[in-house]
């Protein structure tokens, strides 16, 4: 099984290059809490991530680092900022502390995580791609009819409080009283999963 998600993983990576497009990895962490005790998936961790990466040794593929993921990994700071020269893309979000489904995500700021020091972390070790907004709130189609299903809102209400969280955090990171001009460059997308 590894041996053929090593395979796919080069052949997506050189099959990018000439169209100068990036592919990215994904790491999907297993339980406890997690929801993917069944994955097969051999990449686990921001660690097993960058083994990958080491393993297709392809430069056209890069690592996708999704807050809620690879949050509560133990020395996640650190490997964050050792590794954040090989993250490709931010998804940003946040953990409730006690989800009720898979589907469960909310706003930055409005759960458990530490943002500031995964954007500390991410800033120190150099990152300087795209950050991403990725909510997962049941409104039913997934199974679970959460009546506080972020996808409810209007889509601009949504993706202007999650900005809103993801800049506080930035500015809690960097210690600064407004965003800085290194944040500014970064390219930002805000995109709610429905």
């Amino acid at each position: 099984m590894e041996d053929r998600v090593y395979q796919s993983g080069g052949d997506r990576g050189a099959a990018a290059k000439p169209a100068g497009a990036l592919t990215f990895s994904h790491a999907l962490p297993a339980p406890p809490p997690r929801w993917f005790a069944e994955s097969s998936d051999p990449v686990r961790s921001l660690t097993d991530a960058v083994d990958f990466l080491d393993e297709v040794s392809e430069p056209g593929i890069g690592l996708l680092y999704d807050f809620y993921h690879l949050w509560d990994e133990t020395d996640i700071v650190i490997d964050t900022e050792r590794f954040a020269s090989r993250i490709f893309g931010v998804q940003y979000n946040d953990w409730r502390e006690s989800p009720r489904c898979a589907a469960n995500r909310l706003r930055p700021g409005d759960g458990i995580m530490d943002i500031p020091a995964l954007l500390g972390a991410l800033n120190r070790g150099g990152f300087d791609g795209w950050y991403d907004l990725e909510i997962f709130s049941d409104d039913g189609r997934w199974g679970t009819d959460l009546p506080d299903s972020l996808w409810r809102l209007p889509h601009d209400e949504l993706i202007g409080r999650a900005q809103s969280g993801l800049l506080r955090a930035w500015r809690s990171a960097t210690g600064t009283g407004m965003v800085d001009r290194a944040f500014k460059r970064r390219r930002h997308r805000s995109s709610a999963m429905i």
